[in-house]
């Protein structure tokens, strides 16, 4: 994968929280897949399990005035034939454009059969620190 395309995988990634496309979002993703933080993992064995979460993160983002996403790959590295560690750097904004948060994550992506680029895995510890350290920890009610 060259920073190149993993640039236009995360863009329409990104594009995709800003339009509140959970379909897009999910098929973002190969399944089963698995998200960590610092204390926790959560694994989701099919489209329907990740679609709930993700439902679930869109509105804590609605709730916290989150209006566009986007997302800048800072690195590539390809260590195995169609496995590809991406790190990318994000950024929630609210209408005005005003930032809201910012954090890296890390994901694994691998190629699947039809040779598309799919999410399997993703270190989630920069967002859950990002939240956590704005005073609203993901998944707060506010």
């Amino acid at each position: 994968m060259t920073l190149a395309q993993a640039q236009s995988f995360f863009d329409a990634y990104a594009a995709a929280f800003s339009a509140r496309d959970m379909d897009a979002i999910v098929d973002a993703w190969t399944y089963p897949c698995l998200i960590t933080q610092r204390a926790a993992a959560f694994a989701f064995p099919d489209r329907d399990s990740f679609h709930k979460n993700v439902s679930s993160l869109d509105g804590f983002y609605v709730r916290q005035g989150v209006a566009k996403a986007s997302g800048t790959v800072r690195q590539v590295a390809e260590p195995h034939d169609g496995v590809a560690i991406v790190e990318v750097d994000y950024e929630l904004a609210d209408a005005s454009g005003q930032r809201i948060v910012a954090w890296p994550t890390t994901y694994t992506l691998r190629r699947n059969k039809t040779g598309a680029w799919k999410a399997c895995f993703a270190i989630a510890d920069g967002e859950v620190a990002a939240w956590a350290a704005r005073g609203t920890p993901l998944g707060a009610k506010n």
